[in-house]
């Protein structure tokens, strides 16, 4: 199953997310790290992805999601954030995630979803 993920250049979890997700054959994951490439792969062809994960590091993500949100709305978004206070989580609630974790999980939980994902 081929999964988008975008994360930010300056969040090193995504090393820990690919080590991850890699483990899984099941899962091909195409990683983006530029807001425009992103932006542009969800405008053209958000339908495409069975799944898209998408790292929250900083405001400008979050506002990127977000200006993004009715691209996404038939999608199954997986949202990882960084700060973890009211206003981000419910700004991220806002964009209707499927699944919503923190980046200082271990990521097995968003790997199990994605797995639930690839036998829908």
């Amino acid at each position: 199953m081929e999964v988008l993920v975008f994360s930010n250049p300056k969040d090193v979890s995504k090393e820990r997310f690919f080590q991850k997700i890699s483990k899984v054959p099941a899962l091909s994951p195409k990683f983006v790290l530029e807001h425009g490439r992103f932006r542009s792969l969800v405008v053209q062809k958000a339908s495409d992805w069975r799944a898209i994960v998408f790292f929250v590091f900083d405001q400008d993500d979050l506002a990127m999601a977000i200006s993004l949100k009715e691209y996404l709305v038939d999608t199954r978004l997986i949202m990882v954030l960084h700060k973890i206070d009211a206003m981000t989580v419910k700004q991220g609630l806002s964009i209707s995630p499927c699944f919503l974790t923190y980046a200082e999980s271990d990521f097995s939980d968003i790997i199990s979803v994605l797995e639930k994902i690839s036998i829908l």
